[in-house]
C-alpha cells in the first residue's frame, strides 16, 4: 500500500473530507513516458474538476538514472496548476500492486507506455497487467508528440456491437464534451470474428446515443474491416482512442482481447480502456 510522503506542494482537500470530486491517479518514474502520463493527468484533472493522486516511483525499490530529479519532475509538471488538488505518494516496492489498489477508489489511472530500462519500442512490462486488473477506466499515454498535446480535438470511439459499445461512446462524448472537441465512431470488424450484429445498427445505435446526449456535438461516423493492428493505427488525427475491455476481459483479468492488446502495441494516441 502506498504511503503519503511531503509533497512538492500543499494538499488542498482534507484527507478527512467526503469526497466530492472524481479522482485521477497517475504514475510517475521520471522517465519521458512518465512525465507525458503525469502531464496527461494532470490536464486531464484540471479540465475535468479533478482530484490528482501521483503515484512516485520509489529509488529504495527501483533503479531511477542518477539524473532523474528527486521528486521525479513533478514539480515543474504541476508548477502551472496551483489549483488542482494534488496528494504525492511513494509507489512502494510494487508498481502494478499500487496502481490497480489505486483503481479500487480511482475513477482513472493513467501510466506511460513504458518507464526506464524499457527499451524504446512495445510496452514496459507494468502495462498490460495494470489494464487487464484495473478496476476503473485505464489511460495508457503513447502515440506522437501532437497527440500528446491534443491538436486535433477529435476523440475516437471503437465500437464492436457489443454491450461495452455505450459506455464507450458515452466517455468519449463526455471528454468531447470537457475539450470542446469532437467525436468520431469508427465500428471494426475483424476479418476472422462473426459480427453479432450488422455494422450500420451498431452505428445507428451510437448516432442516437449521441444525439441523445450530446446534440451539438460534431459527429463522425466510420465502419472498417481489417485486423486489430489496422483499425488501432487507422485514425492518426485523433487525441485520445476509446476502447472497451473486450469479450476477453469479462472473465479473466489475466489476458486482453486482440483489439485492445493490438491498441496499447500501435495506437498513434493515448489510449483510453473503458470498466462499464
Amino acid at each position: 500500500m502506498a504511503q503519503p510522503i511531503a509533497a512538492t506542494r500543499p494538499v488542498s482537500v482534507a484527507a478527512a473530507a467526503p469526497r466530492t470530486r472524481s479522482r485521477c491517479a497517475v504514475g510517475t518514474d521520471g522517465s519521458y513516458w512518465g512525465d507525458a502520463a503525469l502531464a496527461w493527468a494532470a490536464q486531464h484533472a484540471c479540465a475535468i474538476g479533478a482530484e490528482l493522486d501521483v503515484h512516485q516511483a520509489d529509488p529504495r525499490f527501483m533503479d531511477i538514472p542518477a539524473d532523474i530529479p528527486v521528486d521525479a519532475g513533478i514539480g515543474d509538471t504541476l508548477r502551472s496548476m496551483p489549483h488542482l488538488p494534488v496528494r504525492i505518494l511513494r509507489s512502494g516496492p510494487d508498481p502494478i500492486s499500487t496502481l490497480v489498489s489505486a483503481s479500487a477508489s480511482a475513477d482513472m489511472i493513467v501510466l506511460g507506455c513504458r518507464g526506464h530500462h524499457h527499451g524504446t519500442l512495445g510496452l514496459g512490462h507494468s502495462v498490460i497487467p495494470v489494464v487487464a486488473r484495473s478496476r476503473c477506466d485505464t489511460v495508457v499515454v503513447r502515440g506522437l508528440p501532437a497527440t500528446l498535446r491534443g491538436r486535433s480535438r477529435w476523440i475516437t470511439a471503437v465500437v464492436r456491437g457489443s454491450r461495452e459499445d455505450a459506455s464507450v461512446v458515452e466517455r468519449a462524448a463526455r471528454l468531447a464534451t470537457v475539450l470542446l472537441g469532437r467525436v468520431r465512431v469508427v465500428q471494426v470488424s475483424p476479418p476472422t470474428v462473426i459480427q453479432a450484429e450488422d455494422p450500420a445498427s451498431t452505428l445507428e445505435r451510437a448516432r442516437v446515443q449521441l444525439a441523445e446526449s450530446a446534440p451539438r456535438m460534431t459527429v463522425e461516423l466510420r465502419s472498417m474491416a481489417g485486423q486489430p493492428l489496422e483499425a488501432a493505427a487507422a485514425c492518426a488525427d485523433t487525441d485520445l482512442l476509446v476502447l472497451g475491455v473486450g469479450s476477453a476481459l469479462h472473465g479473466d483479468r489475466t489476458r486482453l482481447d486482440p483489439m485492445t492488446k493490438a491498441a496499447l502495441y500501435h495506437s498513434r494516441c493515448p489510449v483510453l480502456i473503458t470498466r462499464s
